[in-house]
This record gives structure tokens, sequence and C-alpha cells, in this order.
């Protein structure tokens, strides 16, 4: 691919740590990776998201299906990031995060 593609791409993709605030905020891990609490840093809403940070240098079918997955306290995908830091590749994956644990009966 070309060099200079590369470097432009880079330049215009949306980080995650720019849209977000989640350091120290860390609630779990999971078989992927860790999830943190996060809030936008642009405040156009007050929302709580969870950022759910997969690990490795490629993403199983396993994963793939966590990822998909269809559940009451999963309420959507807000964004999608893929990150390169030196050998390996990040998964950034932010879902509206919910204030309970477990779904109503």
């Amino acid at each position: 691919m070309d060099h200079d593609f590369k470097t432009r791409l880079a330049a215009e993709r949306e980080r995650v740590e720019d849209l977000f605030e989640y350091e120290g905020c860390k609630v779990g891990r999971g078989t992927y990776g860790h999830v943190y609490k996060a809030k936008r840093k642009d405040g156009k809403d007050e929302k709580e998201y969870a950022l759910k940070q997969i690990e490795g240098t490629g993403i199983s079918m396993s994963a793939c299906r966590e990822i998909a997955v269809t559940h009451a306290q999963f309420v959507k995908q807000s964004f999608l990031s893929v990150h390169v830091q030196k050998v390996q590749k990040f998964l950034l994956l932010l879902i509206i995060f919910f204030a309970c644990a477990f779904v109503p009966k």
C-alpha cells in the first residue's frame, strides 16, 4: 500500500482517545480484553458508554460473535476503531453503558 495513503488515512481516522474519556475507569475484564466506563469529551451528551478493548493480532470467529451479540443490556454499537500499536492491533468497541447490572424480571 502507498505510504502517503497510509499516512493520510491515519491522520483522517477518528481516534477513540480523542472522542472519549476513559482513563482509570476500568470496570472489568472479559475473555477478549478490558472494559472501561467512558464519557464523551465533546459533551454532546451525558450518557455513559462501555468501551471494550479487544486485544490481539487477529480477531477470532468467537470474538466476532461476541461483538455482534444482541442482548437486552446491549443497547447498540456506537463506535468501532482499529489501532495499530507496534505489533498488536486493538479493536475498540464502544457501546452505550447500562447503569443496572441485570435486566428487570
